[in-house]
């Protein structure tokens, strides 16, 4: 984990967003590591949601509850030494959504 952030309200997350951004784009595949499961990919970086914050976010997007068929993708993503032959930049973090 390179990050240790924890993030309690959305305040936090907005002010730690760009350094948290800056992290998952820095990890080979972070973008599409994103894309498949959000939730996942912050806590690999080192980002703890509080119980609170967490709740607010499955309220707005409902489908972060389930578990991903995808994780298998996610996991292949994580250990594979290959770069994929596109990159997905993430720019901001659970965007367009009040939580």
């Amino acid at each position: 984990m390179a990050l240790d952030i924890k993030i309690a309200t959305e305040a936090d997350l907005k002010a730690h967003e760009s350094q948290i951004i800056a992290e998952i784009n820095a990890q080979r595949n972070g973008g599409l590591m994103y894309l498949i499961d959000p939730l996942r990919m912050l806590y690999d970086i080192g980002v703890t949601l509080s119980p609170q914050l967490t709740t607010k976010l499955l309220a707005a997007y409902p489908l972060l509850m389930r578990p991903s068929p995808e994780s298998s993708a996610f996991t292949k993503l994580k250990t594979t030494e290959i770069e994929q032959p596109f990159r997905v930049t993430v720019k901001g973090l659970f965007a367009g959504v009040t939580i």
